[in-house]
């Protein structure tokens, strides 16, 4: 059995769409893992009720040290 250079090109070019779809979920699962973890972490962080200055900077910090 003989393929066209045709169909042996649309095969190939399906392939790489069908890897690149199955990449793109990979990076999309570990980005919204990470975003997920992020943004229970400053959930947590703005919970908390610093009673004097110097405590509310320190969870300032840690609110923007977390955000990045």
């Amino acid at each position: 059995m003989t393929t066209s250079f045709g169909e042996y090109f649309y095969d190939q070019r399906d392939r790489i769409v069908k890897a690149m779809q199955n990449k793109n979920t990979e990076l999309h699962k570990a980005w919204r893992e990470d975003f997920d973890k992020r943004q229970s972490a400053l959930a947590l962080l703005r919970k908390i009720k610093p009673a004097s200055t110097r405590e509310q900077e320190i969870v300032k910090e840690m609110i923007l040290k977390e955000m990045k």
